[in-house]
């Protein structure tokens, strides 16, 4: 059975997280690892695609694994969540991707999405993490 690695991170300010509103869902934002890349490397990277901002990779929060597919078809997915940190912004033309909608939600829409206590762990983290720094909102 094949495998694919995905790294997501989550960055929290002023008790928001930032995610990807994709119209049907909420998803936390980052995405496929590439062959021979490393994970944060990977991160890095698609959080510069998806939301224009140059992030640190913080502490793994947690790490899920799930079959998906039809029956000869079947794929495993194993998911890295990251706390990212000291963003950058580098602007929304760096913003490539289509269907990219970033957002700002509460913990309690956090919660909603991942389960109270993921939210509770990244909530944590990033308040033991994150350096002083103030973000211009997107949107």
């Amino acid at each position: 059975m094949k495998a694919r690695l995905f790294a997501r991170g989550v960055f929290i300010q002023d008790g928001h997280a930032l995610v990807n509103d994709t119209k049907r869902s909420l998803k936390l934002i980052g995405g496929r690892v590439g062959r021979n890349e490393n994970i944060e490397d990977a991160l890095v990277r698609e959080w510069l695609e998806e939301v224009g901002f140059l992030v640190k990779v913080g502490p793994l929060v947690t790490m899920s694994s799930r079959i998906v597919g039809k029956r000869g078809r079947r794929v495993r997915h194993i998911e890295m969540v990251y706390a990212v940190t000291s963003p950058i912004l580098l602007g929304p033309t760096v913003v490539a991707e289509k269907g990219i909608n970033p957002v700002w939600i509460t913990h309690a829409t956090l919660a909603a999405m991942l389960g109270e206590s993921l939210a509770d762990q990244l909530y944590s983290v990033n308040e033991r993490v994150r350096p002083p720094a103030k973000l211009v909102p997107i949107r």
